[in-house]
């Protein structure tokens, strides 16, 4: 049935009236015209840096995925009109996984760009020229930084960093003897539904102090949520170990008859660690568990040897393109030979990054845009999922969230089998559980 037209005529006339009303108000936002302000935002331009380590000899390419997605969102919201009436423009500051180019990195790109997004950079872990950064009054505000993935507790615990993965660790408690952490690993309460008696081992790379806490951190967790802890529980190696290195942690799980085993680590190790059990007959496994670094296309070319696998997912598949439009754009624009799982996170920290740009707008113009102002924004985003990429995150307090999804390997491809129905999460409270730890 149509409307009677004097209804349409009314909102018509309500429309006009409030346009009108709008440009009729001193700087309104119809009026305002794009001005030169803030560090890294000119007239035409806001510039963004993409700190990642990239080109390095111990892992050649490791985070190119961020810095494809980061300029792939440039190119698409340029192409629909920008962000705050500007092109968005990347720079890209190799890391190289050294602490001083990520060191200055960040002096650069405090000189030189409005933020950091995306930020990628293992040894990132002095982060003094990021807080003591300067806006464009001469005020040490900060230089704003997104990060996709955090290592030092410095950078996890700095005041300009909020990341769209928070790190496990309460703040707070990061001077005292004793820490606090949040983890999450939902995972595991569907595994031991579904596996009685579940007992095992979690294997981590051990070349740095933060990523040794990192796995005792998490697999005391796993612990609490329903796994119990074969001999040492958790075995450190090295980022640079071959196959061979797998070969008495294999035995110790296989005189165990462990039937769970945890990979943190990167896929190409996963990978080792699969082939070792294979050759050493582990057939005890029912679950074998990984990181989301085993979210890869390089993965699945262990083929047979690595069928079965399961892998936790913070965000959607990059399969499921038909069922969110946001994870659509990042496959279509960035191009499916170019795009995995740790871009997947650049694309979400971009959206982050843009969403917190259009909230600065809606309060103070297109020529209101600060860092201080950015941060906190920032700070009070509570809610965040990205379009319904990601699970729901509280970015500001920098608490990780309880929402996962979970693939597994399947004949060479990567199935959901958890939560069934596509573009949804298990997001119970249940899936995070406390644990405290002195450091090692």
């Amino acid at each position: 049935m149509r409307k009677p037209r004097i209804a349409a005529w009314f909102v018509t006339f309500a429309v006009a009236a409030a346009v009108f009303s709008l440009a009729a108000q001193p700087g309104a936002a119809a009026e305002e015209k794009p001005a030169a302000g803030e560090i890294g935002i000119s007239a035409k331009e806001i510039r963004i840096a993409i700190v990642a380590d990239v080109d390095s000899p111990l892992s050649p390419g490791v985070f190119q995925g961020q810095v494809d997605a980061i300029r792939g969102y440039a190119k698409y919201i340029n192409k629909r009109g920008g962000v705050a009436g500007r092109k968005l423009v990347v720079d890209f500051i190799d890391s190289k996984l050294s602490p001083d180019e990520a060191r200055n990195a960040t002096i650069k790109a405090c000189a030189e760009d409005f933020a950091m997004v995306g930020t990628a950079a293992v040894f990132l872990s002095n982060v003094d020229d990021m807080v003591g950064c300067v806006d464009a009054t001469g005020t040490p505000t900060g230089l704003p930084d997104i990060p996709t993935v955090t290592q030092d507790r410095a950078q996890q615990c700095s005041p300009v960093s909020y990341s769209i993965a928070p790190s496990p660790i309460d703040c707070s408690t990061n001077d005292k003897a004793v820490k606090t952490y949040r983890i999450s690993q939902g995972q595991v309460r569907y595994y031991a539904k579904r596996f009685p008696d579940l007992h095992g081992i979690c294997i981590g790379q051990n070349d740095l102090r933060s990523t040794t806490i990192t796995g005792l951190t998490i697999c005391d967790g796993v612990e609490k949520l329903g796994v119990k802890l074969d001999a040492d529980g958790f075995y450190g190696i090295s980022a640079r170990s071959p196959q061979t290195a797998f070969t008495p942690l294999v035995a110790s799980a296989k005189d165990a008859g462990s039937n769970y085993v945890y990979a943190l680590m990167a896929d190409a190790q996963a990978t080792s660690l699969r082939r070792e059990a294979k050759l050493q007959g582990l057939s005890s496994v029912e679950v074998w568990d990984c990181s989301r670094a085993c979210y890869s296309d390089q993965f699945l070319t262990g083929g047979a040897d690595v069928d079965g696998q399961y892998i936790p997912l913070s965000a959607l598949p990059l399969e499921e393109t038909t069922s969110n439009k946001a994870l659509a754009a990042y496959v279509k624009t960035v191009g499916k030979d170019k795009i995995d799982g740790f871009g997947e996170t650049g694309w979400i920290a971009a959206i982050l990054f843009h969403e917190t740009i259009d909230k600065i707008v809606a309060s103070n113009g297109i020529n209101g845009i600060t860092r201080a102002r950015f941060l906190d924004a920032l700070s009070k985003t509570k809610a965040f999922d990205a379009q319904g990429i990601l699970g729901t995150t509280d970015i500001g307090s920098r608490t990780p969230s309880d929402c996962y999804d979970l693939v597994q390997v399947q004949n060479g491809t990567f199935a959901r089998v958890h939560p069934k129905k596509p573009a949804m999460f298990d997001c119970s409270s249940k899936n995070t559980v406390i644990v405290e730890l002195a450091d090692p």
